[in-house]
């Protein structure tokens, strides 16, 4: 448990890859989480960094996390696969640079906006009727909608790639841009 006071966390992982089954007492108050190391770095997939605005694991291994912030949130992270969950709305301010490696982010809302992505080579998007910008990404990305319904991605990098896993009931709108 975090105190509510504490507005800095850092986590090193030291020797071997770490799990953190809970984060707690963080949502009065961290605003920054540091995750250094070397290893792995896993949070429990039913947990999340519920205030941190901005998450930095670019010192830890593999990145396994998910973030809850409301408003700009900047996720940042190293060389290796890493997957990030986030679980709000994509926005404009938003920084999310997965550095190298094959990484993957999960987005959980409906509406998705221009936030800058960089390293991003997959996003999965989650929710039925999900839309996504992509105008602001500095590669071609694999967009994996696994909702249903309606579905849209627009601003998309040449050589990017749209699945969806479910049978979609209305609309598929894709849109490419003229350059990266």
């Amino acid at each position: 448990t975090v105190d509510a006071a504490v507005e800095n966390v850092v986590l090193t992982t030291k020797n071997s890859a770490a799990t953190l089954t809970d984060f707690t007492g963080a949502s009065a108050g961290a605003a920054t989480v540091a995750i250094k190391g070397g290893q792995g770095f896993k949070l429990d997939s039913t947990k999340s960094f519920a205030t941190a605005t901005t998450i930095d694991a670019r010192e830890a291994g593999k990145a396994e996390f998910a973030a809850t912030a409301t408003g700009a949130i900047t996720l940042l992270t190293g060389s290796t696969d890493d997957k990030i969950t986030l679980k709000k709305a994509l926005a404009g301010g938003d920084l999310i640079n997965l550095g190298a490696g094959n990484d993957t982010l999960v987005l959980t809302a409906v509406t998705n906006a221009a936030a800058t992505l960089i390293g991003v080579e997959n996003v999965t998007l989650k929710a039925a009727g999900s839309a996504i910008d992509m105008r602001n990404a500095d590669q071609k990305a694999a967009l994996t909608f696994e909702g249903g319904g309606a579905i849209t991605a627009t601003g998309l990098a040449s050589g990017s790639t749209v699945t969806s896993t479910k049978a979609v009931a209305a609309a598929v709108n894709v849109e490419f841009r003229d350059s990266v």
